[in-house]
């Protein structure tokens, strides 16, 4: 990532949700029953990395972070669930049990968020 303020799409100056990026290794952060229970069907950084590019257009992905010490606590993607994109779900993990309540919190933000973008459709 260059720079990643400019992949910052909301924050609260506790927490911050980016742009998803390759480097974040979210698969790893993830024990495979864990992952499985988010989405099933990946056994990889790799092949996740590859089902987010193939689907480009169409899911879109975030990785939350603590602001204060830039340590990877989470992540979430949005998704269609229907083919004309009326409703949308949202999906995703804590890393770090220990800090549930920034996953929490960043949830909330990334909602507020997703609310003001997909408001109009």
């Amino acid at each position: 990532m260059s720079n990643h303020l400019d992949a910052i799409i909301c924050d609260d100056n506790i927490i911050e949700w980016r742009r998803h990026c390759k480097e974040d290794n979210i698969f790893n952060k993830f024990q495979p029953n864990e992952w499985d229970k988010i989405i099933s069907g990946f056994s990889s950084n790799e092949e996740w990395n590859h089902f987010l590019i193939k689907y480009k257009g169409i899911i879109n992905c975030f990785s939350l972070y603590h602001t204060s010490n830039n340590r990877l606590i989470g992540f979430a993607f949005i998704i269609p669930e229907d083919y004309r994109r009326n409703i949308y779900s949202i999906h995703g993990g804590g890393c770090f049990r220990e800090n549930s309540h920034l996953y929490f919190r960043g949830f909330i933000c990334l909602l507020s968020w997703v609310s003001s973008i997909y408001s109009g459709w």
